[in-house]
């Protein structure tokens, strides 16, 4: 009890000094680089992220996991390692990507990963990626739409990059009858538009069960 208490209180410090370890297991998966993202930064200080999804996922069985808006692929490694679920993961970003790709090599976890943004429509559209000094370098908020984002992230400075995107309707389209499917959806602002976009195919989905994280600041 006294060393678990005090290795709370040196986490606490060091996360008001801002200092990280360079690396972390969670589950059996080790990740790099803390201090580049704040969702590592989150499992560092409490020891886990988004603990009811990781309930959920606990709790019921599947036969494939996609990942909309990966970010660092923390979801996808779990479902990976964990449950031995299929994965397909969608992350537009290239740093993230490029960070996926390190953290599958030195855990030797291997998924479908789409370098895409999931939009309405097969294009290429502008990506907005938050450019504060106190922004995490494995952006969680990036996204393709500005207009919600700045609601939530206000007086924040941008940087913009093209990135492809893929239909959600091309997504569910791959989706095999046999398959019970669960599709996590985290992409700031635009969860709106690609379920706009397939409402008339959505009640022929029975093999399919949901997760999203919605923008609370659309009407």
């Amino acid at each position: 009890m006294f060393f678990q208490k005090l290795n709370h209180y040196k986490r606490r410090l060091r996360n008001k000094l801002g200092f990280y370890p360079y690396s972390l297991n969670f589950h059996d998966i080790t990740f790099l680089d803390i201090k580049k993202s704040n969702i590592l930064k989150e499992i560092y200080r409490t020891g886990n992220f988004e603990f009811e999804t990781i309930k959920f996922l606990d709790y019921f069985e599947y036969d494939k996991f996609i990942d909309i808006g990966s970010n660092i692929g923390f979801f996808s490694f779990y479902v990976k390692k964990i449950k031995k679920w299929k994965v397909s993961a969608y992350e537009p970003y290239s740093k993230n990507c490029e960070y996926i790709r390190k953290i599958m090599k030195i855990n030797r976890i291997k998924f479908d990963l789409f370098e895409s943004a999931v939009s309405n429509i097969n294009s290429k559209k502008k990506f907005y990626i938050p450019n504060l000094k106190s922004s995490s370098i494995l952006s969680s908020s990036a996204t393709l739409n500005y207009t919600e984002n700045k609601k939530v992230y206000k007086n924040t400075p941008y940087l913009i990059s093209k990135v492809n995107t893929i239909a959600f309707k091309s997504v569910l389209q791959g989706i095999k009858l046999n398959e019970k499917t669960l599709i996590k959806v985290d992409i700031e602002g635009e969860e709106f538009k690609i379920f706009d976009s397939v409402k008339e195919n959505l009640g022929r989905l029975s093999n399919v069960d949901f997760i999203v994280e919605f923008n609370i600041n659309i009407k």
